[in-house]
């Protein structure tokens, strides 16, 4: 007889520390007609259920992103799943689907020549490679960001000194110039948090999206 085996990531690791934040970007279709993230807002609140978004797979980041905005924005939108973020952006830049969020490393060259729109970046801080491109906040939408991000967690029951040595160590590699400059050519950006606020982040997404994956029933491929 098998058993099922429920993990629970807040019971079961010991956060260490942040690793990286990659920023993502809304993107619309070259034919949307909308071009800033206000007149999106609009067009999707007229035509509810009519526009579409694009994902990298069903119960991926940009699955979620679209089902999180969908929320924010209260308007329903329509999930399109593809294989993979670069098929997904093949069709956003061929007016197939209206919006992709994503991150931006991956559509700098498709922004600049036109062939997709930067509506805003659904992040803090404007991105370096889109600097003229605002964030949601700047655009009228405060409260939406999606970043994801990336961070080292040890088994539940190490040691504290153990990991305030190993945060401290992360915290210093983390603000060290040349590593930041290395990661943000790669579209990222180094975060030095402490033991408490990557614990206090992680708790607080935990919640706050598992609540939309499971009102939108989101499960992976």
């Amino acid at each position: 007889m098998m058993r099922s085996i429920t993990w629970d990531p807040v019971r079961d690791l010991a956060p260490v520390a942040m690793g990286t934040m990659a920023p993502h970007v809304i993107l619309g279709a070259p034919n949307l007609p909308a071009n800033s993230l206000s007149e999106f807002i609009a067009y999707a609140r007229a035509n509810p259920g009519r526009v579409n978004f694009a994902s990298s797979g069903n119960g991926s980041i940009q699955h979620i992103a679209g089902e999180v905005l969908s929320r924010a924005i209260g308007a329903p939108m329509v999930h399109v799943p593809y294989r993979g973020a670069a098929p997904a952006l093949q069709d956003v830049a061929g007016g197939r689907v209206e919006i992709f969020i994503t991150t931006p490393s991956s559509a700098i060259a498709l922004v600049q020549a036109g062939r997709v729109k930067a509506l805003a970046m659904a992040s803090a801080t404007r991105s370096p490679g889109l600097p003229e491109v605002p964030t949601t906040a700047e655009a009228g939408l405060p409260g939406f960001t999606m970043d994801a991000w990336f961070a080292f967690f040890a088994p539940a029951g190490v040691p504290a000194p153990i990991l305030e040595r190993l945060n401290t160590e992360f915290r210093r590699l983390a603000l060290d110039p040349s590593i930041r400059r290395r990661a943000e050519e790669g579209g990222v950006t180094t975060a030095a948090m402490t033991i408490p606020e990557l614990d206090a982040r992680a708790r607080r997404e935990i919640e706050s999206l598992g609540a939309v994956i499971r009102g939108a029933n989101i499960v992976l491929d």
